[in-house]
């Protein structure tokens, strides 16, 4: 070998043993378990495989045999790998039936059910519910709320499963009251809440039509029954009334005269929670009272009665309303003293039964038409009655003259043989003015001043002023016999003498045929004397 340059050198070796490891087992697990920290010793290698890190996580690795490497290296650098081999259990599957767990109130609980499969089997079960803990397969839930069920096998493994138990409300159902139903109406659909549901009852069809003119009037149990989506059920029972017709009965307090107050009186033979009455009359009369006062006319009035809604037949009642009677009341005077005074009434009204009421001085009363037994001058009044209808009062005057004076004379006295001259006179004027004298042998006469008389002896005269008669006046005629006397006296004597003649004593007068008037005459002269 040319060039070849060969050195040498020696250098000791030292084969250091292998770091001596431990790793402890662990395991099973269940996949439900929390991470596992690994350790070895000694410690500080680095660990690999089926892990993270220095932890074991069975959840991440699942059920299954997994390795994990532990690898030491000491201070000499020699390396030691170990492994573990680390089992997880599979976990057991829980079901829940019936998932949604769902019941009505009415219901009170549903039963839920726990099913185990997988894992080891032998299972066993604990719930968690909102009402408490239990064990067992099976649940009465009662209220809303997740339920827990947990399951464990025979490994220990645990799974668990939720369902949410939810509790529905019934439904709130009701029925809209319609009231009493009038027996007239022909046709009613009753209506509830909410909508879709089905009545049922006696009178009514599943869709709530109800015919009251074809029901006998009573009370009748409707129920109405809803069912909602979650198949919870609501029913409501009330009672449906159907009423009769009522009947109205109106009156009124006629017959009346003009002027009355009217009263409409108002009945009905049906009774309610509420009863209203409507009147309605002449002139667009309308009233909601019961016993209305303030009418005004005669005529025929309606009244409808109404019972809880209800309405009777339109029933009537006429007002009978009597005009006034007009009274008219006379006297046939004036009158004179003594005379009878004749009251006289009339009405123009006409009826069955008609009265009079008469009033005067002195407290007179008289219910006849046609008195006749007043007896005082004044006022008298006159009420006259038709039917109980009464008239204003209508008023006489009746008057008293004053009786005419009368006066009578006579130019007397007189001679017999003489016209007797009698004389009625009055000072009481008056449109008709009669005289009657009466007198002696039944003498009578109706002039005023008559001369044919004959008697002597007392007259009397009355004289009549418009139907008076003057107090009586009396005049006495005197009627002297015709004296007698008798001449005395030379009834001759001779030329150139005298007689003296002597009618005598005792006369008043004397009235001599040559026109003297001396008792005595001196006759100087043959003459014929008387």
């Amino acid at each position: 070998m040319e060039d070849t340059c060969v050195g040498t050198d020696e250098m000791e070796l030292t084969v250091n043993p292998l770091p001596a490891v431990n790793i402890p087992q662990i395991g099973p697990f269940c996949p439900s378990d929390p991470p596992q920290t690994l350790t070895a010793m000694p410690g500080g290698g680095t660990w690999s495989g089926d892990n993270t890190g220095n932890t074991f996580n069975p959840m991440i690795n699942g059920p299954g045999i997994h390795t994990v490497i532990y690898t030491y290296s000491d201070f000499n650098g020699c390396t030691t790998v170990e492994s573990m081999d680390i089992e997880v259990h599979d976990s057991p599957d829980v079901m829940i039936d019936p998932d949604p767990a769902e019941f009505c109130d009415s219901e009170g609980a549903i039963l839920i059910t726990a099913t185990g499969s997988g894992g080891a089997g032998g299972y066993t079960y604990n719930w968690n519910t909102p009402t408490g803990m239990d064990d067992g397969n099976t649940y009465n839930a009662t209220i809303s709320g997740p339920h827990t069920v947990t399951v464990t096998d025979a490994n220990g493994c645990r799974n668990t499963s939720v369902v949410i138990v939810t509790a529905y409300e019934n439904p709130d159902v009701y029925i809209f009251d319609p009231g009493p139903l009038c027996q007239s109406t022909e046709f009613f659909t009753l209506t509830a809440a909410p909508p879709g549901g089905n009545f049922d009852g006696a009178i009514t069809s599943p869709d709530g039509d109800i015919n009251p003119n074809l029901e006998i009037p009573g009370v009748y149990p409707i129920t109405y029954t809803y069912t909602d989506n979650h198949n919870c059920e609501g029913s409501i029972t009330e009672n449906i009334t159907i009423i009769p017709v009522p009947e109205s009965i109106p009156d009124n307090n006629g017959p009346l005269c003009a002027g009355q107050q009217i009263i409409l009186t108002g009945e009905t033979n049906g009774t309610g929670a509420t009863v209203a009455y409507h009147w309605e009359g002449p002139n667009n009369y309308s009233s909601d009272l019961q016993n209305p006062t303030n009418a005004t006319e005669g005529g025929t009035y309606t009244l409808q009665v109404t019972i809880d809604g209800c309405p009777s037949e339109i029933a009537v009642t006429t007002v009978t309303v009597h005009d006034l009677p007009e009274a008219f009341a006379s006297n046939n005077g004036p009158y004179c003293t003594g005379q009878t005074i004749q009251l006289l009434g009339t009405t123009n009204a006409t009826g069955t039964n008609i009265t009079y009421a008469w009033s005067g001085p002195g407290g007179f009363t008289s219910d006849i038409q046609n008195p006749t037994n007043a007896t005082l001058p004044g006022t008298y009044s006159l009420i006259v009655s038709v039917d109980a209808c009464s008239s204003e009062p209508a008023v006489t005057e009746v008057i008293f003259n004053t009786p005419p004076n009368g006066a009578a004379s006579n130019t007397g006295p007189y001679c017999a043989g003489e016209t007797i001259q009698l004389n009625g006179n009055t000072s009481t004027a008056g449109t008709v003015i009669s005289y009657s004298w009466n007198g002696p042998n039944g003498y009578t006469s109706s002039a005023q001043n008559p001369t044919d008389a004959t008697t002597a002896g007392l007259y009397t005269l009355v004289v009549t002023v418009d139907g008076c008669n003057s107090p009586a006046s009396n005049t006495a005629v005197i009627v002297n016999s015709l004296p007698l006397p008798i001449i005395a006296g030379q009834p001759s004597f001779c030329t150139g003498f005298s007689s003296l003649l002597d009618a005598g004593a005792g006369y008043t007068s004397y009235a001599w045929s040559d026109a003297s008037m001396n008792q005595t005459l001196e006759v100087f002269l043959r003459v014929h004397t008387t």
